[in-house]
């Protein structure tokens, strides 16, 4: 599958998109298509590459890797601090088959099993410090 190529689900075409508030901080996921801006604190929502991201590129750019015969991703080649108050939210696959969120908590150890058959197209990684981090396939 291409990446610019659409996504099908339930007989509707979309291309799934992010919405970031610099203001205040909220992230949405656009689940209808179209490309309407957002707007949140009265100002317009960023969207895709313009979402601002900071930090370790080892600790938060998602990464594919082997485990034991299982595909698996995770947020950075070394490990992310799960504290309270910095910590991995949540990392989404982008598949031909949809998007799947793996939500995590403090402690949690931020790592997703890849589905049998599933073609991840992007990855997502949500860290609560420093933003939204994008692996595309």
């Amino acid at each position: 599958m291409k990446l610019k190529e659409r996504i099908k689900i339930n007989q509707v075409s979309y291309t799934p998109r992010f919405y970031y508030c610099p203001e205040c901080g909220s992230l949405i996921l656009n689940t209808k298509g179209g490309r309407e801006k957002k707007y949140c604190c009265g100002k317009p929502m960023l969207t895709g590459r313009k979402i601002p991201h900071t930090g370790d590129p080892e600790v938060h750019q998602p990464v594919i890797f082997r485990l034991e015969g299982e595909i698996l991703v995770s947020a950075g080649e070394q490990k992310h601090e799960m504290t309270p108050d910095h910590y991995i939210r949540f990392i989404a696959l982008e598949s031909d088959r949809g998007i799947r969120f793996s939500w995590f908590a403090p402690g949690d150890d931020p790592v997703v099993k890849y589905l049998p058959g599933e073609q991840v197209i992007r990855i997502y990684a949500y860290c609560t410090v420093h933003g939204l981090w994008i692996t595309e396939i």
